[in-house]
């Protein structure tokens, strides 16, 4: 008799932008899922761009830093375990999260 596991896993992906729409490189994410406290960290692209793999359903909390923006806080993320799979033959490419930096006031 075989034995197998099911995981299910879901992913975010999205851009980190300016106010103006402009990719912010290097901001890092962090994705805290709040049922279990395990937290993930990704790093934006050169255009922004930003991808969470391998995220277990629940909810998750989700900072956001870079160098010249004010930090910030997206609290109670769903993530579902549709978020990933086929769909007619093309990859779905999970829930997409687009993130507004604010810039940080001089001197701070």
């Amino acid at each position: 008799m075989l034995g197998f596991t099911v995981r299910s896993f879901s992913q975010i992906e999205g851009d980190v932008m300016d106010p103006k729409d402009k990719g912010i490189p290097n901001a890092i994410l962090i994705a805290t899922d709040s049922t279990r406290n395990i937290a993930d960290t990704v790093k934006s692209d050169n255009r922004g761009f930003y991808f969470f793999t391998n995220l277990k359903p629940g909810k998750y909390k989700i900072e956001v830093k870079a160098a010249g923006f004010q930090p910030a806080v997206l609290q109670n993320i769903v993530v579902k375990e549709e978020d990933t799979g086929v769909v007619d033959d093309d990859m779905y490419n999970g829930q997409r999260l687009d993130i507004i930096l604010i810039p940080a006031k001089p001197g701070k």
